[in-house]
């Protein structure tokens, strides 16, 4: 299972995050790793890895990122499936909180992307 572990410098600050685990999955594989600048992306690559059976993830490529065309599921990573998730997910809301962060989501992101879009 692919895991983030965050590098840190000699001073103890956090510097990057990095993606690790043995390809395929087995004990045998050989480690794997790629790093982020921040944990954000670095939690979305792992998922990635962990979909993907611990391989690398479909048009991947090491150190560049998505380059392919076609990229398996590219809707999971958009912006505003990651922010609606990020929603429903969130503990210790009150149902009206987030009916109204969806309903600003809807309003603030979505219909600007839109907008862009269409111009």
């Amino acid at each position: 299972m692919a895991t983030v572990q965050a590098q840190k410098n000699r001073a103890g600050e956090i510097t990057s995050d990095r993606v690790k685990w043995r390809e395929g999955g087995r004990r045998d594989g050989e480690w794997q790793s790629e790093t982020f600048d921040d944990d954000t992306a670095a939690g979305v690559f792992c998922d990635a890895v962990n979909e993907a059976g611990q391989h690398w993830p479909p048009g991947w490529v090491q150190g560049r990122g998505y380059v392919a065309d076609q990229v398996a599921d590219e809707d999971r990573y958009r912006f505003r499936n990651f922010a609606t998730r990020c929603i429903e997910n969130k503990t210790g809301l009150e149902e009206h909180c987030r009916v109204a962060c969806m309903r600003d989501l809807e309003r603030y992101v979505s219909a600007d992307s839109r907008e862009r879009r269409n111009t």
